[in-house]
């Protein structure tokens, strides 16, 4: 990504830095750091389908900067592609961070998100106990006993 691509984004010019990086991307379409700030700018200007796009090249180009799933998540979400969604939560773990990230945008209830990890965790526990924590960074996302209302604590 261009210094100037840096700057504008710094600068909150998502405008210009949509126009500087798409130029950039003309001699070099798979640089992932381009597409990365790309489309987070495109996030930022709510044009939620061009970010979906330039995020998921990013993703497939193998040099994506680390917060290019959670801007996924939050584009696909947007567009109402609870799917998509899905793929990246399968693909990604969530933590803590995109998780309360995603339930307060609205793109995910927390009800979906723990109902999936009590999936997950189900299957390796036989005693029917299926309290889960998991740590990140510091904090740790615990969810409530699977039944039929789910929520996640902070």
């Amino acid at each position: 990504m261009g210094n100037r691509a840096a700057t504008l984004i710094g600068q909150q010019d998502f405008d210009g830095a949509v126009v500087v990086l798409d130029s950039l991307l003309v001699t070099d379409p798979d640089n992932g750091l381009t597409l990365s700030a790309l489309g987070f700018s495109l996030l930022n200007l709510q044009r939620w389908d061009g970010a979906r796009v330039a995020l998921e090249a990013a993703l497939e180009s193998g040099n994506a900067t680390p917060g290019v799933p959670t801007n996924l998540v939050m584009a696909l979400g947007q567009l109402g592609a609870l799917d998509g969604v899905q793929t990246i939560l399968d693909v990604v773990d969530p933590g803590p961070d995109l998780a309360l990230s995603l339930v307060r945008a609205g793109v995910l209830a927390s009800d979906q998100l723990s109902h999936r990890r009590c999936e997950e965790h189900a299957h390796g526990e036989a005693d029917g106990d299926r309290q889960h924590r998991e740590p990140h960074q510091g904090h740790h996302l615990r969810f409530s006993k699977c039944s039929n209302v789910h929520r996640f604590i902070l």
